[in-house]
């Protein structure tokens, strides 16, 4: 025990406020339809190279159609996490709720979608550039009809996921698939691996 007039104590320096780097911010309202996301999409890729921010506000979004984003557009999607929910009400089949067309550059966080089995939630196309990563944090896939991430035929291409949470996949009326299927690369597969991986 010593006295507290003995003791050196000084407050912690506090980080500073983020800086506000300007960017154009393209607010969608709660409950918008599939279009007036993809306008939004449309008007914000218009600005590449500025990383303008698509923002999704809480709420439910029912999807009846692809959302894309153009190749080489550095737009944000984000929404306010959990709450807010993209729902695929389209056709049972292949289209996915958003379409990353490649090469991308896209960041998408903080919210969530849901196919209900009936469509793939996330693609991206022409993603295996020299040099080409994939990141993904905290991602929570479940319910997948054969595979939570498909990573297909990659031979460039770093896909690194952390916290990655993959759980059963389905298909009616049994649990079947795997959370992650790699499938290599033409390269790869010929004995000359490039370098790609997932992690």
């Amino acid at each position: 025990t010593v006295a507290r007039s003995s003791l050196t104590i000084t407050a912690p320096t506090l980080p500073g406020v983020l800086p506000d780097n300007n960017r154009t911010v393209f607010e969608v309202p709660a409950g918008s339809s599939g279009s007036t996301i993809q306008t939004a999409i449309n008007q914000a890729a218009a600005l590449s190279g500025q990383r303008p921010v698509v923002h999704l506000a809480q709420g439910t979004y029912t999807i009846l159609s692809t959302l894309t984003v153009p190749a080489n557009a550095d737009v944000q999607i984000i929404g306010d996490g959990g709450v807010t929910e993209l729902d695929w009400g389209g056709p049972q089949g292949t289209s996915p709720v958003i379409d990353l067309a490649g090469p991308s550059r896209a960041i998408l966080r903080d919210f969530m979608i849901q196919t209900y089995g009936k469509s793939a939630g996330i693609q991206v196309d022409n993603a295996d550039q020299v040099g080409a990563r994939i990141f993904m944090e905290q991602a929570t896939l479940s319910r997948g009809q054969t595979a939570g991430l498909l990573v297909d035929q990659l031979d460039n291409a770093n896909v690194e996921l952390h916290d990655f949470y993959p759980s059963a996949t389905y298909t009616a009326p049994a649990v079947t698939g795997t959370g992650l299927r790699v499938v290599g690369g033409p390269s790869a597969s010929g004995g000359n691996p490039l370098g790609g991986r997932t992690s």
